[in-house]
């Protein structure tokens, strides 16, 4: 699928061809240009930047937590040893 504004732009210009020229046409195309209009995300929905995973949960490499539908902050504790005994 081809760009929604280079799509409008060569429409515009091939309407207005004899009267201006392409780079006037961009700027009156401008003018009656109206883009797609964009969502939030919601939670449960597909995210972004973590394939096969959904928004609003707690991903690996996370520093807050989503617990009962809240976000938490918790420390992760650093590694500690056992110690064994003798």
């Amino acid at each position: 699928m081809a760009n929604a504004w280079l799509d409008h732009v060569k429409k515009f210009w091939a309407k207005n061809k004899g009267k201006m020229s392409y780079s006037q046409a961009l700027k009156e195309a401008k003018k009656t240009y109206k883009g797609k209009a964009t969502t939030s995300s919601k939670k449960g929905a597909k995210s972004k930047t973590h394939k096969g995973d959904k928004d609003y949960t707690t991903k690996k490499g996370d520093k807050d937590f989503h617990e009962k539908g809240k976000d938490v902050k918790k420390g992760k504790k650093p590694y500690k040893g056992t110690k064994s005994k003798k």
